[in-house]
């Protein structure tokens, strides 16, 4: 793993992961957006201090900010709403969500499943420890279209 500081945040990475990152932006068939409290900071300092080559979207709202322990429904967090207007405006055969509150908010993974069977995929990995090979794997799998139980 390597480590830098973006500003003011350690951001520790596998690079190796990076790597595979980069390889799955170049294919055709996979377009890579930002959903994130990072907003434009991630395109502008993030992907490049751990070697992300990336011209990826930002989705984002009025209200991107980060929500404190209380409400953990999805409904009114602001990244559900984003990605579910994105889908709207964009459509697409298959779509993979990766984000560590996934398994804290009530009611998106049951919408994905609701609105998107069987194409889409969210993945929430541990917020202590990242985004895991296997999780990648399952990623990559589903791209494929193999089916994935994550």
């Amino acid at each position: 793993y390597d480590s830098v500081i973006v500003l003011g945040y350690r951001i520790t990475f596998n690079p190796d992961l990076i790597d595979t990152l980069n390889e799955l932006d170049g294919l055709e068939n996979v377009e890579f957006v930002w959903l994130t409290t990072w907003t434009d900071s991630a395109p502008l300092h993030l992907a490049p201090a751990i070697g992300l080559d990336n011209s990826w979207r930002v989705l984002k709202t009025a209200d991107a900010a980060p929500v404190y322990p209380g409400d953990r429904g999805a409904t009114g967090w602001w990244k559900f709403k984003a990605i579910k207007d994105d889908l709207l405006a964009n459509p697409t055969d298959q779509f993979v969500w990766i984000d560590d509150e996934l398994n804290h908010r009530f009611g998106a993974k049951e919408w994905a499943d609701d609105a998107y069977p069987e194409k889409s995929l969210l993945i929430s990995p541990d917020d202590t420890e990242g985004l895991h090979p296997h999780e990648v794997c399952a990623m990559i799998d589903f791209i494929n279209g193999e089916q994935v139980f994550a």
